[in-house]
C-alpha cells in the first residue's frame, strides 16, 4: 500500500476516534458506550505505527566510511568505468524530455478537425460536379431549341402565307324590253408569229411553306442539313452557292451531324438554282450519284 494512502488511513481514524471521544465526554455516557472510539483509537494508532515503520525502511543507509573498509570491500576500477555519451545523445535526450505529449482532447479535437474538413472537401465536390451537370445540360437543350429557334425566326421574317381572295361574281344586269343594238365586232389584226406566241414565263425557285427557297432541291442535302443551314441562316439558293465546303463542314458539326459527301458539290447546285437555270441544273445532277461525283 502506498505511504500516502497510509497516513490518509491513519489520519481518517484519529479524527473520527478524536470526535467520538469528545462526544462521549460531553454527554456523560457510560464507558462501556465508549467501544467504537476505542476501536478507532486503536486503528489509528496501528496505521501510525505502520507509516514509522515504512519510512525507517526507506531511509538512506548510513555513510560508509571508506578509510574502515577492507580490501575485499572496496569496488573495483571496472564497476566504477562511467559508460561515455555525447553531445548529441544529450541533446537527443532533452529535445525528447521536452516535447510534451499531446492530450486526449487534443488528439479527439484534431481528429475531429481533419473528419470536419474531408466532409466540407467531398460537399465541394459533389456540388462542383452537380453544377457542371447542370451547365452541360442547360447548353445541350439550348443547342437543341436553336435550329427551331432560327427556323420560326426565318418564317417570321418571310412573313405570312399569302391568302387567296375570291373574286366577286360580275353583277348579273337587269333584262329590259327595249333591244339593245348589237356590238361592233373587233377587227382581227394579224400579228407576227413571235408575237403570237406566248412568252415562256420563268420558272420560279421552289419554296417551302414558310416562302422559303427549298434548299433541299439541291442533291445531298435533306431535312436535316436543311434545318441545320436555316439554323446558320442560309435560306437561300445564293447564300449556299458563296459556301465554301469548310464552312458547310462547320455548320454541319455546330448542329452534330458529320460531313456529307456531296458538300462538295452543294455551292455548284445552288449556283444554278440561284440563276434559274434548271436545264443545267437537272443535267448535272444526272450525273452525280446522290449528289457526289462518281
Amino acid at each position: 500500500m502506498d505511504r500516502q494512502v497510509k497516513v490518509l488511513i491513519a489520519v481518517f481514524f484519529t479524527v473520527a476516534a478524536i470526535l467520538l471521544l469528545t462526544n462521549h465526554v460531553v454527554s456523560g455516557d457510560d464507558i462501556s458506550e465508549w467501544g467504537i472510539a476505542g476501536l478507532m483509537l486503536a486503528l489509528s494508532a496501528g496505521f501510525w505505527v505502520w507509516v514509522r515503520l515504512d519510512m525507517s525502511e526507506s531511509a538512506p543507509s548510513p555513510a560508509v566510511d571508506i578509510d574502515e573498509m577492507t580490501a575485499d570491500q572496496l569496488p573495483r576500477a571496472d564497476d566504477l568505468i562511467i559508460p561515455e555519451t555525447t553531445g548529441e545523445d544529450d541533446a537527443d535526450d532533452s529535445q525528447r524530455n521536452l516535447q510534451p505529449m499531446p492530450s486526449p482532447f487534443e488528439l479527439e479535437a484534431a481528429a475531429k478537425a481533419k473528419a470536419e474538413e474531408e466532409a466540407k472537401a467531398r460537399a465541394e465536390a459533389e456540388a462542383a460536379r452537380a453544377k457542371a451537370e447542370e451547365e452541360a445540360a442547360a447548353e445541350a437543350e439550348a443547342a437543341k431549341s436553336e435550329p427551331q429557334q432560327a427556323i420560326e425566326e426565318a418564317q417570321e421574317e418571310a412573313g405570312p402565307e399569302p391568302v387567296e381572295t375570291e373574286e366577286p361574281e360580275a353583277e348579273e344586269l337587269p333584262k329590259t324590253d327595249k333591244p339593245t343594238a348589237p356590238e361592233p365586232e373587233p377587227e382581227v389584226v394579224d400579228e407576227p408569229e413571235s408575237a403570237v406566241e406566248p412568252a415562256a414565263e420563268a420558272e420560279v425557285p421552289p419554296t417551302t411553306a414558310g416562302g422559303l427557297q427549298d434548299l433541299t432541291r439541291i442533291e445531298g442535302i435533306g431535312p436535316k442539313y436543311r434545318d441545320a443551314l436555316i439554323a446558320a441562316g442560309v435560306t437561300t439558293f445564293a447564300q449556299l452557292g458563296e459556301m465554301s465546303v469548310e464552312r458547310l463542314v462547320e455548320i454541319a458539326e455546330g448542329a452534330g451531324m458529320r460531313r456529307a459527301a456531296s458538300m462538295e458539290t452543294w455551292a455548284e447546285q445552288a449556283q444554278l438554282a440561284a440563276d434559274r437555270d434548271w436545264e443545267a441544273l437537272d443535267k448535272l445532277q444526272d450525273k452525280l450519284n446522290a449528289g457526289r461525283r462518281d
